[in-house]
């Protein structure tokens, strides 16, 4: 089914190991930088095919908001999924997504 997604922004990849904000440890298919207020947060994320219409087939996964970032992800412009290969960082690039919070 698909539903209208409240939330949009564009998505970078990051490889940065190490302890995050929340104090876990950098995990792939986990962790997740957003803004401050989002720390420890479960969020869903789509990639948005522009329509910013939710997908089945452009599912990410879930994720926890763990880190924080820059100006741009401060600002909540920019949410980074953490990969730990740069190469796979690359090749993510910077894409437009759908993101929407755990109730």
């Amino acid at each position: 089914s698909q539903v209208q997604a409240a939330e949009r922004c564009w998505a970078t990849a990051y490889c940065k190991t190490g302890k995050t904000a929340r104090g876990t440890l950098t995990t792939e298919y986990r962790t997740v930088a957003g803004r401050r207020e989002w720390v420890g947060k479960g969020i869903h994320i789509w990639l948005d095919d522009g329509d910013g219409i939710v997908k089945e087939e452009n599912y990410l996964g879930r994720y926890i908001v763990e880190d924080t970032g820059g100006e741009p992800i401060k600002a909540g412009r920019v949410i980074d999924i953490y990969m730990p290969n740069r190469e796979d960082c690359k090749q993510f690039g910077g894409r437009r997504i759908i993101y929407e919070f755990e109730r």
